[in-house]
């Protein structure tokens, strides 16, 4: 028993100093031009990037042009990104024809992430939730030059990006966001 305690410690150990490492690659400077790089996005059009769905299916942005999209990047090896998750399929699930939410996971194996999905939502998905795959990072981090997860792009009805929020939003359905999210439903944002 305490062999396998050990064990679960090492390898916590292990992903939080490979998040650290992975996090910190980047010049304090690379960083800001990251950023302002993707501050010039906001309020343009978001590239329609193909986005492979866990059933191998391969969906585009453009798809779901006429309703507000949540792009959500996540891990499976993530603590904040397990509860955010709960939130979001919980605000799909309460608004299952005015947007739609694309969690992205950025894990490289599909049977792991199915596994993690069905751990925290025991119900069927929402319909208006696909769950994909970018082992790559093409689109997490080529695209949207995602810097840590969990982060989130909400995209208006006419594909525009209007917000980003890097870190875990600790309730998708609280009214402050549904407020935020009202004025892209109305089409008003």
């Amino acid at each position: 028993m305490y062999k396998n305690m050990a064990l679960l410690i090492a390898c916590i150990v292990a992903v939080v100093s490979l998040t650290f490492y992975f996090d910190h690659q980047k010049s304090p400077q690379q960083r800001i031009e990251q950023q302002e790089n993707l501050a010039r996005d906001y309020g343009q059009v978001v590239p329609d990037v193909p986005i492979y769905t866990l059933d191998n299916k391969t969906r585009h942005l453009r798809e779901f042009a006429g309703k507000p999209i949540i792009l959500h990047f996540w891990a499976t090896y993530c603590p904040p990104c397990l509860a955010e998750l709960k939130s979001l399929f919980a605000l799909a699930d309460n608004t299952a024809n005015d947007l739609a939410v694309i969690a992205i996971s950025v894990d490289t194996d599909v049977q792991t992430v199915d596994s993690f999905l069905k751990k925290i939502w025991s119900e069927s998905l929402p319909e208006n939730v696909i769950v994909a795959i970018d082992p790559g990072k093409d689109i997490s981090v080529g695209v949207f030059q995602t810097i840590k997860l969990p982060e989130t792009i909400i995209i208006d009805s006419q594909l525009v990006m209007r917000d980003k929020i890097a870190g875990a939003y600790p309730d998708w359905t609280d009214a402050a966001m549904r407020g935020k999210l009202d004025t892209y439903i109305s089409g008003a944002g």
